[in-house]
């Protein structure tokens, strides 16, 4: 494997002609795909049947990438073929309706990300790695019911009520409450992303390391499958907790999502131990499941954790604005530490 610094040199060999950016050039897709596919459902949200469409030319390609030492006959796209594959697929309403709007939401948010940000080669190619298997991740969630309300009950600001009954749902009403979280869905990714990016730079220093660490690079590695009420994460350079989760930030009318997704939190089994909480103004540091508002009575470190208590990061560290990717965060001295490092509020 090429190390990046040959890297940049065989690109610095060429004359890079300019396109349109990739954002530009998906949206003009998702426009070219809605006029060849029209929308079944004329009352349904134009930019959401987009995605939707987005998602299944996504599925359609990236099956390819699981098959076994595969030919070039089973590489290649067939025009027809894929054609054939949209039209039934788009008049279809099924739960992978549901699982191709999600990763057209995944491809939204890494060509935001690489079209707003600098970045090394190296870095660049990890976070495709780990776009790519968070394709296939969220693939395979967002086509079950139960991966979808997993997905719901981490990523929703609404209270638990709202929520309970989303399994005896139309798939149309499921699909309108699952897009109803897309801009907290992005957010998670960010966060997400940017920590898997972070423990990655801390192991794999050029191109020879990744087939070394090829695991890290996988959103599976990090998520404790054995829970089945929220996304539950669990990353092994973190030696205080095993169970955390990161939650929607609390924005809007604050007081009452801030408890909704406290509510939601207090009720799921098992609990998780620590909370990536941006925004929610409650104070860092240890709090109790049996204050109904998550209120702090001390700020110890997250060692001194009991059973029914949480620890809360404010991931102020963690950056994922844009200009912000190209900069590497050590997790192990901020979020993974025994206590935030920020001043307590």
């Amino acid at each position: 494997m090429a190390s990046e610094k040959s890297l940049e040199g065989f690109v610095s060999k060429f004359n890079i002609v300019q396109q349109e950016d990739i954002n530009c050039y998906k949206q003009k897709l998702m426009e070219k795909l809605a006029e060849e596919y029209k929308n079944p459902d004329e009352y349904e949200d134009e930019e959401k049947w987009q995605l939707i469409l987005l998602g299944l030319a996504i599925s359609y390609i990236q099956r390819r990438y699981v098959l076994e030492n595969p030919n070039f006959e089973q590489l290649r796209v067939d025009k027809k073929e894929f054609d054939q594959y949209m039209k039934e697929s788009a008049t279809l309403n099924t739960e992978q309706t549901i699982a191709n709007y999600l990763q057209g939401l995944v491809c939204e948010k890494y060509g935001e990300i690489i079209n707003n940000n600098e970045m090394s080669v190296l870095q660049m190619r990890m976070l495709d790695l780990i776009y790519q298997n968070t394709l296939q991740w969220i693939g395979e969630i967002g086509k079950t019911i139960e991966g979808q309300y997993q997905l719901l009950n981490t990523l929703s600001t609404r209270e638990a009520s709202k929520i309970s009954g989303y399994r005896k749902k139309s798939i149309n009403s499921r699909l309108r409450n699952i897009a109803e979280c897309n801009l907290t869905f992005l957010k998670f990714l960010s966060y997400f992303w940017k920590i898997m990016l972070n423990i990655c730079q801390e192991k794999v220093h050029n191109e020879n390391d990744i087939s070394t660490y090829k695991e890290l690079f996988d959103p599976l590695c990090y998520i404790d499958s054995s829970v089945k009420h929220y996304i539950c994460l669990n990353f092994p350079e973190d030696k205080y907790v095993d169970r955390c989760v990161i939650l929607p930030p609390a924005a809007g009318e604050f007081k009452s999502t801030k408890r909704n997704i406290v509510n939601r939190m207090v009720n799921v089994s098992p609990r998780p131990e620590k909370w990536f909480f941006q925004n929610s103004n409650i104070m860092q540091g240890k709090n109790y499941y049996d204050y109904s508002t998550a209120d702090v009575s001390e700020n110890p470190t997250i060692a001194d954790l009991g059973e029914d208590s949480f620890y809360i990061e404010c991931m102020e560290c963690i950056g994922i604005d844009e200009d912000e990717w190209g900069k590497k965060e050590e997790c192990g001295k901020c979020i993974f530490l025994e206590n935030c490092i920020k001043e307590e509020r």
